[in-house]
């Protein structure tokens, strides 16, 4: 049974460590935006907006799967409700950065929005840039906080 239990806590972790891996890809966008020219980078900023599109919705699945892994801990303790609540720094900065993210993921579709109607998109686009800059570095912390949250709950 032991067993089982880590594997249900350890989900999350690896749900969140891929997307933190998609997030630094969907952040390599910068570097490659300056470096790239034609139909190369077309492509490449074609697969950026769409992965980008797919970054929330994926977002609220690991989280989704953060919560009913503290449902389960819960449930197997007595309570379902003990770890509803996020009741950690791991907890905290994590729904930070969701509100973070949910910001960043908005002016990207604001991006893509103004310039398809022809306006200018380049404040939105400096905003975007500027709060995936923040999203990187919150996860980063989100996740080395959580890698030591990780021994407190196993």
């Amino acid at each position: 049974m032991e067993a089982v239990r880590i594997l249900i806590l350890l989900i999350h972790p690896l749900a969140a460590l891929g997307l933190l891996w998609w997030l630094f890809h969907q952040h390599s966008w910068k570097r490659l935006g300056k470096e790239l020219r034609g139909t190369e980078r077309a492509a490449t900023l074609e697969s950026h907006e769409v992965w980008g599109t797919r970054v929330f919705p994926a977002l609220v699945a690991v989280i989704s799967i953060a919560f009913l892994a503290n449902i389960w801990r819960g449930y197997q303790e007595g309570s379902w409700t003990t770890y509803l609540l996020p009741n950690s720094v791991h907890g905290v900065t994590g729904l930070v950065g969701s509100v973070l993210l949910y910001i960043t993921w908005n002016y990207g579709r604001r991006v893509v929005a103004k310039r398809e109607a022809g306006e200018s998109w380049a404040q939105e686009k400096i905003k975007h840039g500027r709060a995936a800059d923040i999203i990187i570095i919150v996860g980063c912390i989100h996740a080395f906080i959580g890698f030591l949250h990780i021994f407190k709950v196993i």
